[in-house]
C-alpha cells in the first residue's frame, strides 16, 4: 500500500472566485486613489532678475518646521519669468507660513550635460512669508544683494 496522496485540480474550483475578489479589492483601493487630503492652493507670479525675467528656474515653498515627508511643500517651474503651481509638474500649497527658495539660471546654452539652464543667477534666495489659505499672486525681484 502507497503512502502517497494525489491533489486532483482542487486549485482550480478558486482561480475564478479569486480573480474577482482581487479585482474588487484593487477596484475599492484605486478609488480611493486621486486629490485626496487637504486643500492645495495655487501660487503664481514673477521672478525677475535685475529687472529682468529670470528665463529658467524654479519655486520652492518649504513648509516652516517641516522636518518630514515633503508632501506639504509647493513647487512650480519658472519659464520666461513666470511661474504658477498648477502648471505642469507644479503642486500648491496648503497656506500658513512657509519659506520661498528659488534657484535662477539664465537659459544660456553653456554646457548642457553640467548646466542644462545656463548660467546661476542668484541661486540662495530664501525668503519667509505667510501664504494665505486661498490661491495667490507674487512677485519676486531677485538682486545680488537678495541672496
Amino acid at each position: 500500500m502507497s503512502n502517497k496522496r494525489t491533489y486532483t485540480g482542487g486549485a482550480a474550483r478558486f482561480k475564478l472566485p479569486c480573480c474577482g475578489v482581487i479585482a474588487c479589492v484593487v477596484a475599492v483601493c484605486l478609488s480611493g486613489c486621486g486629490d485626496s487630503g487637504p486643500q492645495r492652493y495655487q501660487v503664481s507670479g514673477n521672478v525677475t532678475h535685475d529687472g529682468k525675467p529670470v528665463p529658467k528656474g524654479s519655486v520652492l515653498f518649504q513648509p516652516e518646521g517641516s522636518a518630514g515627508s515633503g508632501s506639504e511643500y509647493g513647487v512650480a517651474v519658472i519659464q520666461d519669468g513666470r511661474f504658477d503651481t498648477a502648471a505642469e509638474g507644479g503642486r500648491g500649497v496648503l497656506g500658513g507660513a512657509y519659506t520661498v527658495a528659488i534657484e535662477a539660471f539664465d537659459g544660456s546654452d553653456v554646457d548642457l550635460d553640467m548646466m542644462p539652464d545656463g548660467r546661476s543667477l542668484a541661486n540662495g534666495y530664501r525668503k519667509p512669508l505667510e501664504l494665505p489659505k486661498a490661491d495667490s499672486n507674487l512677485d519676486f525681484e531677485l538682486t545680488e544683494s537678495s541672496k
